[in-house]
């Protein structure tokens, strides 16, 4: 079985309750959603919220990774 394509795409979910922290007020999550598809009948789903105070990611770089890794 080998992965025969990866999808990626952006979805900024806005939060029911924005939340306070030390440096700023979070009203939506940036999300980077990405499907695995494979040459058989398995197809893999995922999402990621990457925050850069938190990881040092952003979602365009997330992405930009997935890019040159396909």
């Amino acid at each position: 079985m080998k992965i025969i394509r990866v999808e990626s795409w952006r979805v900024d979910m806005r939060l029911a309750e924005p939340y306070a922290i030390a440096y700023e007020s979070v009203e939506r999550a940036e999300n980077l959603f990405v499907r695995l598809v494979t040459d058989g009948k398995l197809v893999g789903v995922g999402c990621a919220a990457p925050d850069p105070g938190v990881s040092g990611e952003t979602v365009a770089a997330a992405a930009t990774g997935l890019d040159e890794a396909a």
